[in-house]
């Protein structure tokens, strides 16, 4: 599918506002970003970088003779930043009819999509500044489709930009290299994409099959992205938890989509009520009454009772420990909090030190 010059502009102006944005929000995540600091800032400049870029070469020489855009009259082909802003509200017009704006229509039918708002790899990251880096490498994608869809005049005339996209994206590869924190939530969504099939459902009538149902009437995302952080389960641990899935189809990727996501809640998943629907829902496919099948299920959910005792005997047994050294030396003598203030006091130097 082509694209006009003025649809490459719209996509570029709507990406560049998009990537500023989000440096507003990156310079204020920096300082936590050890020891990533000062990659984290230099994206940022480059992001704030990006109108003068597109922009700073723009000239109207004729201003004097036929106006500048924002006194002249809008039309939907012009390519000016104040046309495409006015346009962009606007609701389409056929033969008389109003309709409403392509965004309100979207908006309109749009239902809460958790696979989408709450397991994508920006919201399994949280609100840091990891997270920003990957919305910004994201749109600039964006950006280099429309920008570079066409080796012509109108890349040549946009070098300048062009190199800044391209320093945008190598410095979130530096930042994102290696960073096992972002590793781990793009492969916690890979499995969620195969647990899920790729859709969340509101239709009770259009569940794919019991895991599916499982899945969405007891709201398992809630338990199952828990895996992230969690004292255990490392990356290499996830890592196999999604080749089991890859491994698998027909009726055994239906059963391991069960165990896996068992596994992955963890001790969030030890409630008796829910190990009783569980086998509920279960029993309406008879491929999984398989005995051993079941035999696997109920040693994954003894594993999730067990780890719920062991976690909160451990909480309990920390607990007590802080608060007998608390009493003879106050809070902020305790080892944890020692070491917590000195990983801050370092941060500090190290930066000073750059």
């Amino acid at each position: 599918m082509g694209l006009s010059n003025q649809e490459r502009t719209r996509k570029i102006l709507y990406g560049v506002r998009g990537m500023v944005e989000k440096a507003e929000k990156l310079e204020k995540q920096a300082s936590d970003a050890y020891p990533d600091e000062n990659k984290i800032l230099r994206l940022a400049k480059f992001c704030n970088s990006l109108w003068p870029a597109l922009m700073g070469k723009t000239s109207n020489g004729a201003h004097w003779l036929i106006g500048s855009s924002s006194s002249n009259l809008v039309l939907s082909e012009n390519e000016d930043l104040w046309s495409i802003a006015v346009c962009s509200s606007l609701p389409e017009v056929n033969e008389g009819d109003v309709i409403p704006s392509k965004d309100e229509l979207y908006l309109s039918k749009l239902e809460w999509h958790p696979l989408k708002e709450r397991l994508n790899i920006e919201s399994l990251l949280g609100d840091n500044a990891i997270s920003t880096v990957c919305s910004i490498y994201k749109i600039s994608e964006d950006i280099v489709y429309a920008l570079r869809r066409y080796d012509d005049d109108y890349l040549s005339s946009k070098k300048e930009f062009s190199d800044l996209i391209a320093s945008i994206q190598g410095t979130c590869f530096s930042i994102l290299y290696n960073n096992k924190e972002f590793t781990i939530c793009y492969v916690v969504n890979q499995i969620c994409n195969i647990l899920y099939a790729d859709k969340y459902r509101f239709d009770e009538d259009k569940y794919e099959d019991v895991v599916d149902e499982w899945l969405h009437t007891s709201n398992m995302h809630h338990d199952i992205i828990r895996v992230i952080g969690r004292k255990g389960e490392n990356l290499e641990w996830i890592v196999k938890q999604h080749l089991i899935l890859l491994a698998s189809e027909g009726i055994d990727l239906k059963r391991n989509r069960v165990l896996v996501a068992l596994r992955m809640s963890g001790r969030k998943y030890h409630y008796s009520h829910q190990h009783k629907s569980l086998f509920e829902i279960l029993k309406k496919d008879k491929d999984m009454q398989d005995e051993s099948f079941l035999a696997e299920v109920s040693k994954e959910l003894e594993a999730c009772k067990k780890a719920k005792i062991e976690d909160e005997e451990s909480s309990q047994k920390e607990y007590k420990e802080e608060n007998k050294a608390s009493c003879l030396y106050g809070w902020n003598a305790l080892p944890k909090k020692i070491k917590e203030v000195e990983t801050k006091s370092k941060k500090k130097s190290n930066a000073k030190k750059k």
